[in-house]
């Protein structure tokens, strides 16, 4: 049986610059996993094709430079939506975005109603 489960996508808001071939495309980030993430970017391009995208994740990591393949590209308000899958991720840049989306999912578990945040035990 095939596994369809899809990794926890959290939204990200922020700049990127995508570079495509010997093209530089501006876009914005619109949510983020560990295996990729999801861009507004000005126009449709073909699946399939290597990019590396830089971004900001957060005050703590950074700036990241991730290698990626586009997946998908579809309208989207003006734009097109493309869907990126991460190539192999550095060290560095696997934990910067596990660490960012498991401190979000925290977050958004203890703004729950009747979720009491967990004591820190010494």
């Amino acid at each position: 049986m095939e596994n369809t489960l899809r990794a926890p996508r959290i939204p990200l808001t922020s700049d990127a610059a995508v570079h495509l071939g010997g093209e530089l495309i501006l876009c914005r980030t619109w949510d983020i996993s560990s295996s990729g993430m999801s861009l507004v970017c000005p126009y449709r391009r073909r699946m399939s094709r290597a990019l590396t995208v830089e971004f900001f994740l957060s005050k703590e990591s950074g700036w990241l430079r991730v290698e990626a393949n586009l997946v998908r590209s579809e309208p989207f308000s003006g734009g097109y939506i493309w869907g990126i899958q991460f190539k192999e991720l550095d060290d560095q840049a696997a934990t910067s975005i596990e660490s960012h989306i498991l401190s979000q999912l925290v977050q958004e578990a203890v703004q729950l109603p009747g979720i009491e945040p967990l004591a820190v035990m010494a």
